[in-house]
């Protein structure tokens, strides 16, 4: 009797140990969303229909974790409302809190064995599709009361459109069909007859294109806003489920049934402009020698144009490259001039269209001299810069004051200028990225003051 006692303890210590590191990797997954309360994403992991689990991906550390590893069989679709996390599960629909875990919905739907994808409206209701039942169920959250909302072949993939206040519904079996519920009245039609079989899931993109799985021919498809134009963008799959689409970091995430692995490929968007980030609009005192041009960096991009001129129609006298980074310096500028300059981005794909256009305009004079005496100019160079800088002046002094402050108005780095042999350097390799302000003061008196640009 002892030694059963203690076989029985001994299986049941490896079978949580099994648990507990099954629970570590993929295992079947079926859907993927963004966590925004924790910063991370959760994905639902069948594990062969037998005590599935919920796990993390953070995508700063790329580490797993556990979220929810108990009390699941065979979990699939999820969608979030108010911080809650609902998650279908065979016949039931649960729900737990982001940010404790506690479990807050246990709703089992009568006659349904094979609950499949969610999705929510704005109204506080959820919405569950019965792939064994061909019903699409309505929940409404307040009151837990569930209702026969719609019948359809196969529901599988569901996408609430809160613009258009429908539900797209892409189905399972051969020659898959993508539909469209309309929520104010009720109706379902058919928008879409495919050659495609066994859809799963269904998302759309920042431009509002779609992206559609399928199983059958293992890739993804994306269709225009009016679901023409198809162009397959993603092959080799291995069993494509339920894919989800980060609106932010503008990659689709693919969740592999089959092979138990989680994908995330970006794609370029030609609806989206770049965004310029520096110099500022209409910023002044920008150095002939180097400019420096920054603007948001687009995933999935191939390269940019990048352009600049004096004319603000962009007509005329247009200066114009091609650069695979988000950043470059320009040179050969004119002194007290003022500039205008976009960007777009390019990709095989095609190219966005053209940025806002900003303006800045160029020093007054060489060695950019903002505040100075008669006779006296001071240059600071490179600007931008990285971790050296050179101080020249066109006379000599025996000692000056310097201070580096940033924008908030905090002196980050004091010191002497010994400029007897007219110019000196100043160490600023331990400076973070970003816009600072440079002064020069003799005897306590300010002298020179300019912007500092450090980029590493």
């Amino acid at each position: 009797m002892k030694f059963q006692l203690i076989k029985a303890a001994l299986l049941l210590i490896v079978s949580f140990s099994s648990s507990l590191l099954n629970a570590q990797n993929y295992s079947k997954p079926e859907s993927v969303i963004w966590d925004e309360i924790n910063k991370q994403y959760l994905i639902t992991n069948t594990n062969n229909h037998v005590n599935g689990f919920i796990l993390t991906y953070d995508p700063e550390t790329e580490e797993l974790g556990n979220f929810i590893n108990t009390g699941l069989d065979s979990p699939k679709g999820m969608t979030i409302v108010d911080g809650i996390i609902y998650v279908t599960d065979v016949t039931k629909v649960k729900g737990y809190n982001l940010k404790d875990k506690t479990q807050i919905m246990n709703l089992t739907i009568s006659g349904a064995t094979w609950l499949n994808d969610i999705t929510n409206d704005k109204s506080g209701n959820l919405f569950v599709g019965g792939m064994d039942t061909g019903i699409i169920y309505k929940i409404v959250i307040s009151s837990e009361d569930v209702s026969s909302f719609i019948n359809t072949s196969s529901p599988n993939g569901l996408l609430y459109e809160e613009q258009n206040n429908r539900i797209l519904v892409c189905s399972w079996g051969n020659n898959a069909k993508i539909k469209s519920i309309d929520l104010t009245n009720s109706t379902i039609t058919t928008i879409l007859n495919t050659s495609f079989s066994n859809l799963d899931g269904i998302v759309s993109d920042n431009c509002g294109n779609y992206y559609i799985s399928s199983w059958g021919a293992n890739a993804v498809y994306r269709y225009e806003n009016n679901f023409e134009n198809r162009l397959m963008v993603w092959v080799g799959l291995d069993g494509p489920a339920d894919i989800y689409f980060d609106q932010n970091s503008h990659e689709l995430v693919m969740p592999n049934f089959n092979s138990s692995t989680v994908m995330f490929k970006s794609f370029f968007q030609l609806c989206l402009k770049p965004s310029l980030v520096s110099p500022e609009n209409n910023a002044t005192n920008q150095a002939v020698s180097s400019t420096f041009l920054d603007w948001e960096n687009f995933p999935g991009v191939g390269d940019y144009e990048y352009g600049y001129t004096t004319d603000s129609a962009f007509i005329t006298d247009i200066t114009s490259a091609i650069t695979n980074t988000s950043e470059v310096t320009i040179s050969d500028l004119n002194f007290n001039t003022k500039y205008y300059w976009r960007v777009k981005a390019r990709s095989s794909q095609g190219q966005s269209e053209w940025s806002e256009i900003y303006s800045f305009t160029t020093e007054p004079s060489a060695g950019i001299t903002e505040f100075g005496k008669e006779g006296l100019n001071f240059l600071i160079s490179p600007n931008p810069a990285v971790d050296i800088i050179t101080v020249k002046s066109r006379t000599s002094f025996s000692s000056l004051q310097y201070d580096i402050i940033d924008l908030a108005g905090r002196n980050i780095k004091s010191g002497l200028l010994d400029i007897k042999s007219i110019n000196t350097t100043i160490n600023i390799s331990d400076l973070k990225k970003g816009f600072y302000i440079i002064r020069i003061e003799e005897d306590n008196k300010q002298i020179h003051q300019q912007k500092l640009l450090i980029y590493k």
